[in-house]
């Protein structure tokens, strides 16, 4: 005897009596085998034994005398999952027991005496239906088994269950997840013969197909015993080719009914309750294949969006510019949805516009619309309520507006957008189209929806780094600025070099730097970039005239994007340069709480003005006050200290003149007595003539008063010309002797006798 591995068709014979099995086995062909097994326990363990290798056609044959042994063997395997869809047929000693079998549960019943012919044509039903009923719908397997959507093999596999049912019509129904109020849509995948109204376009059966569905999950909690449909009343007989009544196979799984298996009748079929498990098992199979091939479809979609997050974080850390990372995110995001081209709008700094910042096979760029109305149009109803939207028809949609939604020259396309949220905030949409008229599924909004919650973060981000970029770039040019304006002190240097670097530091047509003069009523412009100055630097403006003028005499600032409509504004100071304002803004400029003047910039080359340029004009200004400030205190500094050597010098020449004064009336009494000196030692030279030795001594006594005079007109010269304050030693004797010798003559005239002994 072949083991089960090697055969086909396998027959189980439960029964206490040895000889049983030698009777079916000579009736049944070489092919099949038949093992005997005492009772259902160990019937359980030789088929767990096989595992795998139990053949597809397997029957299980209980015997026993007494018939509620027989249930009773039966009731512990039905328990079991090794016998699902394996047929279990009674023998029965007595016709009596036949009743209480079929409503056990089991599938049919054999009586004793077994004849061959009769086991053979018995059983031979059941070998082909185990072997046929799988195999009828192995290519629709297969396919889900390899993750494949099965497509036509639906209607050939069907076709082939059908005819082992015998069912003249039948169609396949999946469930695909929808936009709708039900959350699903009901669609034909295939069939074969189907009636005249299941032929007609999808748009002219969808309800009457959702019927199906709506009677299978009317039918209870357990509604796969409700195989057999009533007769459905809307299908008249024309339209049904008479084929009114319905064998029902729901494919379901994990509670979900995931398709439907329709066969088609003129009459109500009679199935065995052997037939009945084994459609029931086959709908469990395929919804369970099915429920897997969704899984598995929803993995792939939570792997290509972990694979988009992995290129978002990569392009994030390549440090890519806002334009690479949108044409990736097009690039990516297109061919996962089927879509013939993509767009993403982001919404402008004042919340009036949507800018189209990049697009893939657009219409849009075809026609260069590159900015567009925020509240208009299906993307401004979008962006307005901040959910995604499914157009299967632009078109037709109620939303559609001409003017801000026109694709194509009249050509048919499904939209299908989503808002950019960020923290809250939504800051653009990306949007996704198709060339005909379908509708995205659940499925390609939740992948869209996801993609465009990555890509808000990257857009956000890239924004933030270019932010953190620029503001780098300012923090260093508002350095350098620093370090240039400070390099001297010289005002008119510091002015012209501020301007130029406000040139840098704001992407300006015009930058200009006024200062208050005339005691607070003018304003004179002295040094600007853009605008050529007159030599003489004589342009000046009345103190609240024109922007700076006002930003200075209300010490607040101005930013305005339409100069024009601004009454505060005065186009005729820049028409007189032959400029014309598009947008401005002007601060004022502040030195020890003080107005020094103020800075103007004109005509932005890259959009308007904003808050952050204000903020980065003010941190400038306090910076060219500081500058102007320190200049103007250095010049004035410079002038006070030259003022103060001038009367210092007024002072010191008028010391010496006083000190003149007083030297002449003190000089003239010492030089009066050296004169008299001289003058008496010349009178008694004149008498000692003939005396040549005190004619010597006189005339000595007078080179010695005239030395003295001499000396001292020396020490007045020393007033003007300071010498050398040094000490000098000086001889007593000497100066004792000269006054001697001028009195010796007086001396012997009065008899009078003088003794000096001057080396005591």
């Amino acid at each position: 005897m072949s083991s089960p591995s090697e055969t086909t068709t396998l027959v189980l014979l439960i029964t206490p009596e040895n000889e049983l099995r030698q009777t079916i086995q000579a009736a049944l062909p070489a092919a099949v085998t038949v093992k005997r097994l005492t009772d259902a326990s160990e019937a359980e363990s030789y088929l767990a034994s096989l595992g795998d290798n139990k053949p597809l056609a397997t029957i299980i044959l209980l015997h026993n005398p007494n018939a509620r042994r027989i249930a009773r063997n039966y009731h512990r395997l039905h328990r079991s999952n090794l016998v699902a869809g394996v047929p279990q047929i009674a023998i029965l000693s007595t016709p009596q027991d036949r009743r209480f079998i079929l409503e056990t549960g089991l599938d049919d019943y054999l009586l004793l005496p077994l004849l061959p012919a009769e086991i053979n044509a018995r059983l031979e039903v059941y070998f082909r239906s185990s072997q046929c009923l799988p195999g009828s719908m192995a290519g629709v397997v297969e396919q889900l088994k390899n993750g494949i959507k099965p497509g036509d093999l639906w209607g050939q596999n069907l076709q082939a269950l059908g005819e082992i049912f015998n069912a003249p019509s039948g169609w396949a129904l999946l469930s695909e997840e929808s936009t709708g109020e039900s959350g699903q849509k009901i669609i034909l995948v295939g069939g074969y013969n189907l009636p005249p109204l299941l032929a007609a376009p999808e748009e002219n059966f969808t309800s009457e197909i959702a019927f199906f569905f709506d009677l299978v999950q009317q039918s209870g909690a357990d509604p796969f015993k409700q195989i057999i449909g009533p007769q459905l009343n809307w299908l008249n007989r024309r339209n049904a080719n008479g084929l009114t009544h319905h064998l029902i196979i729901p494919l379901h799984s994990h509670k979900q009914i995931l398709g439907l298996l329709v066969l088609a009748y003129p009459h109500l079929p009679t199935l065995s309750n052997f037939a009945r498990r084994a459609l029931t098992n086959l709908g469990r199979w395929l919804g369970t294949l099915l429920y897997f091939q969704k899984i598995y479809e929803d993995s792939q979609i939570y792997a290509t969006q972990n694979a988009f997050l992995v290129m978002i974080a990569r392009t994030i850390n390549e440090r890519l510019d806002l334009s690479a990372i949108l044409s990736l995110a097009l690039e990516q995001t297109i061919p996962l949805l089927e879509a013939s081209g993509g767009d993403i709008w982001l919404l402008s700094a004042d919340e009036q516009w949507l800018d189209l910042a990049s697009s893939l096979a657009s219409p849009f760029a075809r026609q260069k619309l590159t900015r567009r109305s925020a509240e208009q149009g299906l993307t401004g109803w979008v962006l307005k309520h901040k959910q995604s939207l499914n157009a299967a028809n632009l078109i037709n949609h109620p939303h559609f507006d001409p003017q801000n939604d026109h694709y194509g020259d009249g050509e048919a396309y499904s939209l299908l957008a989503a808002p950019l949220h960020h923290q809250g905030k939504v800051i653009g949409v990306l949007s996704v189209h198709r060339e005909r008229v379908e509708a995205f599924t659940q499925s390609d909004i939740a992948l869209l929806e996801g993609i465009s919650n990555l890509s808000a973060s990257a857009i956000a981000n890239a924004h933030l780094m270019q932010e953190l970029r620029e503001y780098a770039e300012q923090r260093q040019i508002l350095y350098e600025m620093s370090q240039q304006i400070a390099l001297g002190l010289d005002l008119q240097s510091a002015l012209d070099r501020a301007v130029h670097w406000l040139g840098r530091l704001f992407d300006a047509e015009v930058s200009s730097l006024w200062l208050v003069e005339d005691e607070g009523e003018t304003i004179r412009l002295v040094a600007a970039l853009g605008i050529e100055l007159p030599p003489e630097r004589k342009f000046a403006l009345n103190l609240g005239q024109g922007l700076a003028g006002w930003a200075a005499a209300n010490d607040q600032a101005i930013l305005t994007n339409t100069p024009n409509q601004d009454p505060r504004h005065d186009g005729s100071i820049l028409n007189k340069f032959h400029i014309t304002a598009r947008n401005a803004i002007a601060l004022p400029m502040s030195y020890h709480k003080q107005i020094i003047g103020a800075l103007s910039l004109a005509n932005k080359k890259n959009g308007d003005f904003d808050d952050a340029d204000l903020t980065l004009l003010s941190t400038a200004a306090e910076m060219i006050a500081l500058a102007v400030g320190n200049a103007r205190l250095h010049t004035q500094t410079l002038a006070i200290m030259d003022e103060r050597e001038r009367l210092h010098h007024q002072v010191l020449y008028a010391e010496r003149l006083a000190t003149v004064g007083r030297l002449t009336a003190s000089l003239s009494h010492e030089i009066n007595n050296p004169m008299q000196a001289i003058q008496g030692a010349l009178n008694l030279a004149l008498e000692e003539l003939d005396s040549p030795e005190d004619l010597t001594v006189y005339l000595q006594l007078s080179l010695v008063e005239s030395e003295r005079v001499i000396q001292l007109l020396s020490r007045m010269r020393q007033i003007y010309r300071p010498q050398n304050d040094n000490s000098e030693r000086i001889n007593l004797n000497d100066i004792l002797q000269e006054a001697i010798s001028l009195a010796n003559k007086e001396f012997r005239r009065q008899k009078i006798t003088l003794r000096a002994d001057l080396n005591a």
